[in-house]
């Protein structure tokens, strides 16, 4: 590097080149001598290059607002990062306060127990009957028998049934006591075979409300009512007034003699082929009638009760006199009862033939009827 000084006119035009060299310009040190400035520069050349005139006062203006203007965005960027390091920091006191708030499973009282005897349904069972003691109050505060004192005591059924061995007993509400706005139930030890019947009842009940609540009718749910029948040996089979003659004496047929056969009650339910075929084809049997019908041809009604008759001859063997409920112009349903057995074989052999005799009998009235219409339309 080598020091040159050089002496400006005041008076000296300067390009745009010089200009941009003069920025390049380290001054060290300036001053005023005869009206002239002196500068004194660094810079790596071997000679003197023309420099545009520059006053020092311009010179030291022009670098402290550069010092300044640095200083100031040196001093906002570290402010900026500052503020930016509060944002992010969050102090522990806070960030308790910032934890998502509790949903109260933490909270929830435990109303099961974890079992380690007894099956999974002897089990489940046990905590069915805890739940619907918490359900009466949130304590679980149940009335016992001590087994030694014999005396109903209170306590908690979390604690009673504790120790309890499902294998040999299960839990059973026998009794419930008022108090105020909450109730206190009487529990007490039953066979575990005692506790599973009453679970699978209580489920059943359950299940059956929940089907009622949807819209299904106990017909549909196959709940019996006071006027359903009380045995539980019913079987029930459509007949379509549209069926045929061949349907009826060989498939249909069969189907209601082995029933009858078996000791089954039978209903045979006669209606529509499309109105047994809905899904509350049973509910449509049993409603009342409608008051307005429509109207069937004569041909519809003797073909309807050719059929009524038909069944008549094909259950006689088997069945007891059947019940008819209905009308052949809507729909009908016939009540069989099967006959008793006989009990030695010359019975049965004597009433086989008796009903053949009755069968055949009918089936000569039939005929004759037939022959007696078929001569009044000629």
């Amino acid at each position: 590097m080598k020091l040159i000084a050089s002496v400006l006119n005041p008076v000296h035009n300067f390009d745009a080149r010089s200009t941009a060299m003069l920025s390049l310009l380290t001054f060290k040190n300036c001053f005023l001598s005869n009206g002239r400035v002196l500068i004194f520069q660094l810079k790596p050349c071997r000679k003197l290059q023309t420099t545009r005139f520059v006053l020092a006062e311009s010179v030291a203006s022009n670098n402290d607002i550069l010092f300044n203007a640095t200083a100031s965005m040196r001093k906002n960027k570290d402010a900026a990062k500052l503020m930016t390091d509060r944002i992010h920091y969050v102090s522990p006191a806070k960030r308790k306060q910032t934890r998502t708030p509790s949903t109260g499973h933490q909270n929830r009282k435990r109303t099961t127990l974890k079992w380690n005897t007894g099956s999974e349904r002897a089990q489940a069972a046990a905590n069915f009957t805890l739940r619907q003691v918490f359900k009466m109050n949130e304590r679980g505060v149940v009335k016992v028998v001590n087994q030694t004192t014999n005396k109903l005591e209170e306590t908690s059924i979390l604690i009673w049934a504790g120790e309890l061995d499902l294998q040999k007993h299960g839990l059973a509400i026998v009794d419930v006591e008022q108090r105020g706005t909450f109730s206190i139930p009487l529990v007490k030890l039953v066979e575990s075979k005692t506790a599973l019947k009453k679970y699978s009842d209580e489920l059943a009940k359950q299940k059956e409300e929940e089907l009622t609540r949807l819209g299904f009718s106990s017909k549909r749910t196959g709940r019996k009512n006071e006027n359903d029948s009380n045995e539980d040996n019913l079987k029930q089979i459509k007949v379509s007034w549209q069926i045929s003659d061949a349907d009826l004496n060989k498939q249909k047929a069969n189907e209601i003699i082995s029933q009858l056969k078996k000791g089954y009650k039978v209903f045979l339910y006669m209606n529509g082929k499309d109105a047994l075929n809905k899904s509350n084809w049973a509910e449509d049997i049993t409603d009342e009638e409608p008051a307005h019908t429509r109207k069937h041809s004569d041909r519809e009604l003797e073909r309807r009760q050719h059929i009524v008759e038909q069944l008549q001859v094909i259950v006689n063997e088997f069945s007891l006199s059947p019940t008819v409920e209905g009308s052949i112009e809507t729909r009908l349903i016939m009540k069989l009862s099967p006959k008793p057995v006989a009990s030695k074989k010359e019975d049965r052999m004597a009433l086989k033939e008796q009903r053949k005799r009755e069968r055949q009998e009918k089936l000569e009235r039939k005929l004759e009827k037939k022959k007696l219409r078929n001569s009044e339309n000629y």
